[in-house]
């Protein structure tokens, strides 16, 4: 079994999702504790989606590594009970996250919070896959289902 980014899925393309998908949700871990992760997997040589959720000196070693890729993990958690600490609306939160992770083509919410507006946004800021859905009865062989926005 191959290990893939959630970015290399390819709805046109099966064996481009019947594949084993590692993410990791950041979540504001200490470095040490994302260092002993990216160890690990590193050691193992698999790839790896990394969701981010701040900056960290740790990125620059994620971005090197060509088995991994980075995506966003926005919060509106915070936006939707009236708290701007990410941005005053859906769009500055999309920003805010891409602001860290430019490169990012792949996201998953927080508390998997997602709308059509949202999503689209979304698209329009160049991300292409989006991990909030998980329905194993959905998916070929029960594995995930993701959702390619292109």
């Amino acid at each position: 079994m191959f290990f893939g980014n959630i970015g290399e899925i390819d709805l046109e393309n099966p064996s481009s999702y019947q594949k084993i998908f590692l993410t990791f949700d950041i979540d504001w871990a200490s470095d040490e504790v994302l260092e002993y992760c990216i160890d690990i997997i590193e050691k193992a040589n698999v790839k790896a989606t990394w969701f981010v959720t701040h900056e960290t000196p740790l990125l620059e070693r994620l971005r090197a590594n060509p088995n991994f890729e980075l995506g966003i993990h926005p919060n509106f958690n915070p936006l939707l009970e009236g708290d701007f600490t990410y941005g005053k609306n859906y769009k500055e939160v999309l920003k805010h996250f891409l602001n860290i992770v430019p490169e990012a083509k792949s996201m998953r919410s927080h508390c998997l919070g997602i709308s059509s507006r949202i999503l689209q946004e979304a698209k329009n800021l160049g991300i292409t896959h989006e991990s909030n859905i998980c329905i194993p009865a959905m998916a070929a062989g029960g594995g995930g289902y993701f959702e390619a926005l292109y």
